[in-house]
């Protein structure tokens, strides 16, 4: 962040020293030339403005402008975090006093409750509501090591899911993350969904002027696409989010998907920052 403000800085240094220079340099020119000149530096420092402002200051909040512009009856939001706890010993209490320090940090004051789930290697706890669903787990890994010992290497997953809500899930995957940065995770990756959905089975036109208008709406280049009636997918990337992940050497950080359900007769429409990695 130090360092973001630093070259924020930087950036209203080159603006400022832009207007000043503008004067000296049209010492002894007419009218006619001082306008032009003067119209020509105002365009510019505007062009300076506003990549200051799309370079310093994004956010995923541009993603939930786009999707409510998009006119679809709100599912849910979900947020998605796996973060790499490291191979460090803990005792089961230790293991528990995490999960509990993770519930309570997110904002969540009723009695954490942790179980153990379907293995043993896994405990959870897990709070519903009429409102939202959050699953917190600590799951252990064991990796085999060059001795032929073995290291347990422990993975932190926070799942939120708030239904018929996309405003609120940007403020849990806030928290979340600085939750495991405080928590000194190896590395941590935060997947963030909304899901909505149509009446009837969507054309491939009508899906296709939806899917555009997030691109625009995003300032996003489209990276790979596949745009068929059984797998409507589209990966772009934006540099209004800051997140993204790597593929072949591209940026991607939206992701926007189709799909239709034929028993109920609705077609849904999910768009995941940086990629979907639910089944959909």
């Amino acid at each position: 962040m130090s360092h973001d403000i630093e070259n924020s800085q930087n950036w209203i240094a080159v603006i400022f020293r832009t207007i000043k220079k503008v004067p000296q340099l049209l010492k002894g020119q007419n009218k006619k030339v001082k306008s032009i000149a003067y119209v020509v530096a105002i365009l510019w420092i505007a062009v300076l403005s506003q990549l200051f402002v799309n370079r310093f200051f994004t956010d995923d909040s541009k993603l939930v402008d786009a999707f409510t512009k998009a006119n679809s009856v709100i599912m849910d939001s979900n947020l998605y975090l796996v973060a790499d706890m490291g191979t460090d010993y803990m005792s089961e209490e230790d293991e528990k006093n995490l999960l509990q320090y993770v519930f309570s940090g997110i904002g969540l004051t009723d009695e954490c409750k942790i179980t153990r789930g379907d293995d043993t290697d896994t405990i959870l706890t897990k709070r519903e509501s009429d409102q939202s669903t959050t699953i917190i787990k600590l799951v252990r890994d064991r990796e085999k090591t060059k001795k032929d010992t073995y290291l347990v290497r422990r993975y932190l997953i926070i799942d939120i899911t708030i239904n018929e809500d996309v405003n609120s899930i940007l403020s849990y995957k806030k928290k979340a993350e600085k939750i495991v940065s405080k928590l000194e995770a190896a590395t941590y990756e935060s997947q963030v969904t909304f899901t909505g959905t149509y009446d009837g089975k969507l054309s491939i036109e009508e899906r296709n002027k939806i899917t555009d208008r997030f691109v625009k709406d995003l300032q996003a280049n489209v990276v790979v696409e596949q745009r068929g009636d059984e797998l409507y997918t589209v990966y772009a990337y934006t540099g209004l989010i800051n997140d993204y992940v790597k593929s072949e050497g591209n940026k991607i950080n939206v992701n926007i998907a189709f799909n239709y359900n034929e028993k109920k007769n609705k077609t849904n429409l999910y768009v995941a920052t940086p990629i979907l990695n639910q089944d959909y």
